[in-house]
């Protein structure tokens, strides 16, 4: 059987629908399209418009629980928004920093470091490059990362804060850290 406009063919044992309406897909055309919702997939979810029920362009906010799943995002302190609904980035003026720009200090890394690693103020980086180097940080403050150079090679050294790595030229920018958060690769 077919819904949502699909044309039924194929064999007995193997049949097939096609053509399914705007908005549906899947085996029997039961499925809603991304950006789809409602009875036969005919209406755009949140922050979503159009024929083609595409992902809006993101708005700022000022309201701290907007995380872009929608299209609202949290961008403050004249950060600019950018990416669409569920892909929202804001990029922050000089002087601020996190995921929202909604902090304007930087961390001084000051703490205990363990291993082939120097710290120098805001800076932290290996001190020679070699097979199974390692190095672990404990953060005396808390704070937000603001990553200037991010290298690593990937798929073999990998940079963990807060329980997630970083690998290539990704880093971790905008996390926030809290003191006895450690720094380790």
């Amino acid at each position: 059987y077919c819904i949502n406009g699909g044309d039924a063919g194929g064999t007995t044992g193997s049949c097939t629908c096609s053509s399914c309406n705007l908005g549906s897909e899947g085996p029997n055309c039961a499925t809603c399209s991304t950006g789809f919702t409602g009875s036969g997939c005919a209406t755009c979810i949140a922050g979503h418009s159009g024929a083609g029920c595409t992902a809006d362009p993101c708005k700022a906010t000022s309201n701290s629980d907007d995380n872009g799943t929608d299209g609202n995002f949290y961008c403050i302190n004249g950060g600019d928004i950018g990416g669409a609904t569920g892909s929202c980035t804001c990029t922050c003026s000089s002087g601020f920093y996190g995921p929202s720009c909604d902090s304007n200090s930087l961390v001084l890394l000051s703490g205990i470091n363990i291993g082939n690693c120097a710290v120098s103020g805001s800076c932290f980086s290996s001190l020679a490059y070699g097979n199974n180097e390692k190095c672990t940080f404990t953060m005396r403050e808390g704070g937000v990362l603001n990553v200037i150079s991010f290298d690593t090679e990937d798929d073999y050294d990998a940079l963990s804060v807060g329980g997630s790595q970083y690998y290539g030229s990704s880093g971790p920018e905008g996390m926030t850290v809290s003191a006895g958060d450690q720094i380790t690769w």
